[in-house]
């Protein structure tokens, strides 16, 4: 167990050195402005803010410490090792790179494939044509490490995706064949502290963490690294800080399964990339069928979620007679009525709801008493009612309008697949500006 208390210790000292906490600091303030936006966001569509700044963005901090401690724990355990080479760099630089060609590009399983695949294919050229080929770099990449890294990091993404994804998430609208649809649109990111395990040479430094005694049985991950190498050299956890994220848009599905199916992906994402891992050491052509597969696999999911969004009928839809509930503000009077995301409202004081204009108007028309008659996401029929309202109280609603009422001048707006929290923010402010004009 000594293993996993140095590992504890090197995380501990992330949160405890002033230069990292320093750089904690830095994240927690980019998050704290993207978090600005989803409250600015929340007062838009709901009335008022239904998180504060602070939980936002403390939750990403804290979790995400959460997060690292496991994924660091499972790679000290499994032995994953990396040299003090390029090969790391490298792959930070490709993310950046990959960033400006599409922020979604910018993930570990993309950068750290494309590197992967340039150590592989450096390798095979230096081998089979050697006269040609011989100055070509050794990247110096223990490719199951690698891939055992984007296994985990997708592990941990999953986990936090289930615990934390739903928070913070966005009622939005988009028309889907000729009708309104209502849905969310999720965006969270985690301050991720790792402990890596690294070899150092001789005249490395050991400034930031204790060397490792090797245990009977370690490593437990096949490594191409030949076994006698491990045994002579110096090994040390090094901490480093990452930020992984979740952002999507979901129109078939609730907070809670849009959060867990995506997480549980994830997961068996990982999980497959383990193996894989685990079967990279056995020769060059394995390792080179592992690394395609490290972005091929995550693209598939992107594409099998958009795909799966597509063929699945909206769950947010309202139709005549009956208008479904998206989402309910936090504290207000609909909440105290019992009134749920899924809910469908069918009739408001003994009269059916046959226009947007019946909910719009609602406080306006029937005093400081409401009865509704609400049908249950199964199918239950519910009858609710509120006795306090007045002028300065809104219902806390979001419902879905039907195509019929929904004019030029609505903030209704169309949502695409690939538009980000960005995008989505953007079209909300113009719609809003395009309806004061």
């Amino acid at each position: 167990m000594s293993i996993v208390i140095l590992t504890l210790k090197t995380i501990s000292y992330v949160i405890t050195d002033p230069a990292m906490i320093l750089l904690i600091i830095i994240l927690g303030i980019f998050l704290a402005n993207k978090n600005r936006k989803t409250l600015l966001m929340q007062k838009m569509i709901l009335g008022k803010e239904q998180n504060s700044l602070l939980e936002l963005t403390l939750s990403q901090i804290v979790i995400g410490i959460l997060l690292g401690t496991i994924g660091s724990v499972i790679l000290t355990l499994l032995g994953a090792v990396f040299n003090f080479d390029m090969g790391l760099v490298l792959i930070l630089f490709v993310s950046l790179m990959l960033y400006f060609i599409k922020p979604r590009f910018a993930c570990i399983a993309f950068s750290g494939g494309i590197v992967g695949l340039m150590a592989v294919v450096s390798e095979m050229l230096r081998n089979l044509y050697p006269a040609y080929f011989h100055k070509i770099p050794n990247l110096n990449i223990d490719i199951p490490s690698l891939i055992a890294l984007i296994a985990v990091v997708h592990f941990i993404e999953g986990i936090g995706v289930i615990l934390d994804g739903k928070r913070g998430a966005i009622p939005v609208f988009s028309k889907i064949e000729g009708k309104i649809v209502g849905g969310f649109s999720f965006n969270r990111s985690w301050v991720v502290p790792f402990a890596i395990l690294f070899i150092l040479s001789n005249a490395g430094p050991v400034n930031v963490a204790d060397t490792i005694p090797i245990p009977s049985y370690w490593p437990i991950l096949n490594l191409t690294i030949p076994k006698e190498t491990i045994a002579k050299a110096v090994i040390t956890l090094i901490p480093l800080i990452g930020l992984i994220g979740y952002n999507t848009v979901t129109f078939t599905m609730n907070k809670r399964e849009k959060t867990t199916y995506s997480g549980l992906l994830l997961i068996g994402y990982g999980a497959v990339l383990f193996l894989l891992s685990q079967i990279a050491f056995i020769n060059i052509w394995i390792r080179l069928f592992a690394l395609l597969s490290v972005p091929a696999g995550h693209e598939a999911i992107f594409q099998y979620e958009r795909w799966r969004e597509l063929k699945k009928s909206p769950k947010y839809i309202s139709t005549d007679g009956e208008y479904k509930v998206l989402e309910v503000s936090k504290d207000s009077p609909a909440e105290e009525m019992g009134l749920k995301s899924g809910d469908t409202i069918l009739q408001i004081n003994d009269k059916e709801v046959k226009e947007d204009k019946d909910i719009i108007d609602l406080q306006n028309k029937n005093g400081n008493f409401i009865w509704m008659k609400i049908m249950k996401e199964n199918g239950k029929i519910e009858e609710v009612s509120y006795n306090k309202m007045n002028s300065y109280k809104r219902l806390g609603i979001v419902f879905v309008p039907r195509l019929d009422a929904v004019d030029e001048d609505s903030v209704i707006v169309k949502l695409d697949d690939n538009d980000n929290f960005h995008d989505i923010i953007n079209k909300f402010k113009n719609g809003n500006d395009k309806k004061q004009d």
